[in-house]
């Protein structure tokens, strides 16, 4: 009987802990989960960093295939100089010829003792300008929100019509639950994923639609922004699924040579339109937070009665400086990548006119970007400047268009890969940042951070850094005026602080991955 009991008793023991080790594992993957799901991922950068390079201009690009540029002159005049000969190797952004600069170099100089004069000069209080400043900084920004709706609806009505005019071309009942691709392929795995695919872009368009017809300056504009963001993401990644398909076609008596290169054509132009879609969301982003900041910041300094005239009349020293400086760059012909000059169709003494071919450069490995700009950044955009591809491989922009594109109403800019260690395909669509030509004054001591860096409250402005246990600490910063995609930062940050790059969606205290 004692033996029984003790047997029982063993039974209920083991059958305790199998059930508590079964709790404990799944309370343990659910909290691991949560981590996983809750904690976002930040950027983090030192204020000595960001004060020795340039703010870059993010961009979505298209990848294709190039063997040799043609570098074209950007100005009219006399070539005063050839450097390199037919034949020769050279590194990218060598100094090939040049073309007569004595102006160009005054105006440079001019400008560096304009700058000079400047910062000599006296603050003066002007409250009145403030106070109008403030209200082009309202008007501005009602332009900017309404202008974020349009947009929103513009690359709604793009997807709609890539889905439903284009995709939907290969696809039959493609409004019902079981939509089915109208051909064969080997691949079964791929056609499940095209079926299942068009039946969630159907849902997506449907909420998608209904959102954006409820939308008003008043809505949560940045929101509807990630979300038409993550839409044409979901498309484009859909669309390269159905390349897959429609590439792998082949002729047949049921479908015709006509007709698979009518279904290649559709989802190449698709892809295209999605890649340009893309863009301008990122663009209308920067475009929105640009202006709110700039309504903050003049709001906060009509209350306090600051004046910002000296701070201005700083810029537009500055700002005239980099012009003159970019004026001059262009009178100066470097080759955008590194190869062997093909052909040099100049010589010295030679007239050239503006865009006139002056050197052919090649290079059999070489890939490059296709992408757009507004015509606002094509200022700080030269050829020659350097770009960071999927934050890791290097480019160099080799040619900037000299008017917009009809189609995309933006400028056309080629990016050269120079790294060969790359696995970029023809017609993937990477992201890029693209150096701007801002010249940076180490004799200035304001510092320079990014706008996004800043969190804006009814309490303050602050920017974030992190801990010892990777949570967020805020900074109050007192701030001046914007400067391209960066702000000008008097107090409040030290040269050894590292913050965080993107403050928008985070709040003090908040614990996050570094990336």
């Amino acid at each position: 009987m004692i033996k029984k009991i003790l047997i029982i008793a063993l039974i209920s023991i083991l059958v305790g802990v199998a059930i508590g080790f079964a709790i404990l594992s799944r309370s343990k993957k659910t909290d691991d989960n949560v981590i996983v799901e809750t904690l976002k991922e930040v950027s983090i950068i030192s204020i000595k960093d960001l004060q020795e390079k340039d703010i870059p201009l993010p961009l979505v690009g298209g990848v294709t295939s190039e063997n040799e540029v043609t570098v074209k002159t950007e100005v009219s005049g006399e070539v005063i100089g050839v450097y390199a000969n037919v034949g020769e190797f050279v590194q990218k952004g060598r100094i090939i010829a040049e073309i007569e600069n004595s102006l160009q170099r005054a105006q440079v100089a001019s400008a560096e003792a304009a700058l000079a004069k400047t910062l000599q000069g006296s603050r003066s209080e002007q409250i009145s300008i403030l106070e109008l400043k403030l209200q082009q900084a309202d008007d501005l920004l009602s332009e900017a929100k309404q202008a974020t709706i349009n947009t929103l609806r513009s690359e709604f009505a793009t997807a709609d019509d890539v889905v439903r005019n284009k995709i939907d071309q290969f696809i039959s009942n493609p409004e019902s639950e079981n939509p089915k691709l109208t051909f064969v392929v080997t691949n079964s795995q791929l056609a499940i994923d095209i079926e299942t695919g068009r039946s969630v872009l159907g849902n997506i368009l449907e909420d998608w639609n209904n959102k954006l017809n409820n939308a008003t300056q008043e809505s949560d504009l940045f929101a509807l922004l990630d979300e038409s963001e993550s839409n044409l993401t979901y498309l484009r990644d859909f669309l390269d699924t159905s390349a897959l398909a429609v590439n792998s076609l082949n002729a047949n008596s049921g479908l015709s040579q006509t007709t698979i290169d009518g279904y290649k054509t559709a989802v190449l132009t698709s892809r295209t339109n999605i890649n340009t879609s893309l863009s301008d969301i990122s663009s209308a982003k920067d475009n929105l937070n640009n202006k709110i900041v700039s309504y903050d910041i003049a709001k906060k300094q009509q209350e306090e009665g600051f004046a910002g005239g000296r701070e201005e009349d700083v810029l537009v020293a500055r700002a005239s400086l980099r012009q003159a400086q970019v004026t001059l760059e262009k009178t100066i012909i470097r080759s955008p990548i590194s190869g062997t000059i093909n052909d040099i169709e100049i010589e010295k003494g030679n007239f050239v006119s503006l865009f006139e071919p002056a050197l052919v450069v090649s290079n059999s490995d070489a890939l490059e970007i296709t992408t757009y700009i507004t015509e606002d950044d094509k200022q700080h955009i030269n050829i020659g400047a350097q770009a960071l591809i999927e934050s890791e491989f290097v480019g160099t922009v080799s040619e900037v268009a000299p008017a917009l594109d009809k189609k995309t109403k933006k400028i056309e800019i080629k990016i050269a890969i120079v790294d060969s260690e790359t696995d970029f395909i023809e017609g993937e669509s990477v992201e890029l940042e693209v150096e701007r030509s801002f010249i940076v004054d180490t004799n200035v001591k304001e510092i320079i951070v990014p706008i996004s860096a800043l969190k804006i409250t009814t309490d303050g402005i602050f920017v974030f850094t992190l801990d010892k246990d990777n949570r967020l600490s805020k900074h109050e910063v007192s701030v001046g005026s914007i400067v391209g995609n960066g702000i000008i930062v008097f107090s409040g940050v030290t040269n050894d602080m590292e913050i965080v790059l993107d403050a928008r969606g985070f709040k003090a205290g908040q614990e996050v991955i570094v990336k």
